[in-house]
């Protein structure tokens, strides 16, 4: 390391100079600037995220007023800091979580690395350019997303005019903390990244019984939902279990309870008071920790990233390769076996079959649950299927996220397709299949666990679920043919994963667009009239999904050589 001093003051700035170098290098590949460039774009792109961080806070304060006129956590109409402290802890975890997957990949696997570390700076540079790269990242997404939550706040609870500014110099050092944090746990996860990687059985056991374990304690907690809710005559009850579950998960993460009470400050009766005599030894323990997590990051870079982010490409040795004779196959089958493999192999597969064989029909046991055990009308019940319909499509329809890159993330390798002697369109729709025949199965059982809740005839059920999984095809084509017309091979050439993908981000907002669609249609027709509600919706599924297939095909045969 690069001691700060006069003798070395030299050294550190071209130390900083370097690692800025870096990082800019870095951020220009991975984030998408080329609205800098126009002023019309860039004057469009600053009203949207103005206008989608004015969204949030709105649609925040509207809650947080909501849920203090219910009185839900406080019998004075109140929102105590309690509640901010679970919010937080859960954002800031997801946040570790997230940070230490990205970053266990970032560090120790991305194809960067074989430049990063040919260049001549020192390793902690690299490695903390990597830790910069992913600052700014969480830095962004909680400007974006977290900030409006406690602006919301302060707004609920009249907070003064201080309160704001404070609000943003805290996050600037919050937001690094998650990193940090994730940096240190990416270490251990590495090695048991290759472990598992390595040990096939050992990866599907694990998968096995963690999912396993999970199903049976959710469904063993959704059985307990009582057959009838009557939250007034049982109110009494549960605010005290509300108060007692946010008592008792503050005294065990106490830490986060200081840093929530660094930010919101506390609420003495009716008083907000936003700075206590608590500011400044919290504000100390956030230092401290920042400062100790980052010195830990330090001395454990020196010695271990270079060793480990160099292996897999200088030191890697390959395994005793078992041949196999050659077996003549159709150019498709083989194409399909290969997708089937790469998911297996990648855990894309293993991945996308547990959200929709398992959680997608999880949640519709649960919401149908709560449902049940409640008394509705007509009305009610119309709902009640439509609002099962947006459940399974919001769920089906994310899955296609990672569509819209599918055939990106070939990065340098993309070409081949184009030189295989065959067509272009098997070859292509052979990585849809495995996503398509998964959410096949997932639609089944959940249209199944449904239909066990539902007073729709066998029929109604059966075109609900054809509309439901026809709606998915016209989203999965369109997700792809995004990445056809868009492609992005540079960004997954240089890099294993791209932050902002402008093409999954379209495909996000097509998620809400078209489940919100339909979703509308089923519960206007249904209030409208109840016959052949599903048999329209069914048609007119059916056309939206022809009319795409169509599109990706033609598309495919006139642009696809070209892009």
């Amino acid at each position: 390391m690069i001691k700060i001093g006069t003798k070395n003051g030299g050294e550190f700035r071209q130390a900083v100079r370097q690692l800025k170098t870096l990082t800019m290098m870095q951020l220009k590949e991975k984030l998408d600037l080329s609205f800098v460039r126009s002023f019309r774009k860039t004057l469009f792109k600053i009203v949207w995220l103005i206008v989608e961080f004015a969204a949030i806070t709105a649609i925040c304060t509207l809650i947080f007023n909501y849920v203090k006129i219910l009185g839900v956590f406080s019998l004075v109409g109140d929102i105590p800091e309690t509640v901010m402290t679970v919010i937080f802890s859960l954002l800031f975890f997801l946040s570790v979580i997230s940070s230490t997957i990205g970053l266990v990949k970032s560090l120790y696997f991305a194809k960067d690395n074989m430049v990063l570390l040919t260049f001549p700076v020192r390793p902690y540079l690299a490695f903390l350019s990597k830790l910069a790269v992913y600052y700014v990242y969480e830095l962004k997404k909680n400007i974006m997303f977290t900030v409006p939550i406690f602006i919301a706040y302060g707004i609920s609870k009249s907070y003064t005019l201080a309160y704001y500014p404070w609000l943003l110099f805290l996050f600037v050092f919050i937001s690094i903390l998650p990193v940090l944090i994730a940096a240190l746990l990416s270490i251990p996860f590495m090695f048991v990244y290759q472990f598992i990687r390595k040990v096939k059985v050992v990866q599907y056991l694990i998968y096995l019984l963690l999912g396993a374990a999970l199903v049976t304690f959710t469904v063993i907690i959704i059985n307990r939902i009582p057959p009838n809710i009557d939250l007034v005559a049982s109110w009494g009850t549960t605010y005290y279990k509300i108060q007692d579950f946010l008592n008792g998960f503050c005294r065990i993460f106490s830490v986060m309870y200081g840093f929530t009470v660094l930010i919101v400050g506390k609420t003495v009766g009716l008083t907000v008071n936003v700075f206590t005599k608590s500011t400044l030894p919290y504000l100390g323990i956030l230092i401290a920790v920042t400062v100790a997590t980052l010195t830990l990051n330090l001395i454990c870079s020196q010695p271990l990233f270079y060793k480990m982010a160099s292996k897999p490409f200088e030191y890697l040795k390959r395994s005793d390769i078992k041949t196999k004779r050659n077996k003549r196959r159709n150019g498709f089958v083989s194409a399909v076996r290969k997708e089937f493999t790469s998911g297996l192999r990648g855990n894309s597969l293993v991945t996308r079959a547990a959200v929709l064989v398992v959680l997608m029909p999880i949640s519709i046991f649960l919401l149908n649950k709560i449902y049940s055990a409640m008394n509705t009308r007509y009305t009610g019940m119309q709902m009640t299927v439509s609002f099962n319909v947006l459940i399974m499509l919001l769920i089906l329809l994310s899955s296609n996220i990672s569509v819209a890159s599918c055939y990106s993330r070939d990065g340098s390798a993309a070409y081949l397709n184009k030189i295989q002697p065959t067509g272009y369109e098997g070859l292509l729709i052979s990585k849809l299949i495995c996503p398509m025949l998964t959410a096949l199965a997932g639609t089944i059982i959940s249209v199944g666990v449904f239909s066990s809740f539902s007073a729709l005839s066998p029929i109604n059920n059966i075109l609900l679920g054809l509309t439901v999984y026809l709606t998915y095809i016209a989203h999965l084509f369109w997700s792809a043919e995004m990445d056809v017309m868009k492609p992005q091979y540079e960004q997954y050439a240089t890099f294993n994963e791209q932050a902002n993908n402008p093409n999954e981000n379209m495909s996000a907002v097509l998620v809400f667009v078209m489940s919100l669609m339909v979703f509308a249609a089923s519960l206007f027709l249904s209030l409208d009239s109840a016959v052949g509600v599903w048999l329209k919706l069914f048609v007119a599924s059916l056309l939206a999904s022809s009319a795409k297939v169509t599109t990706f095909i033609t598309k495919i045969k006139v642009f696809y050589k070209e892009k």
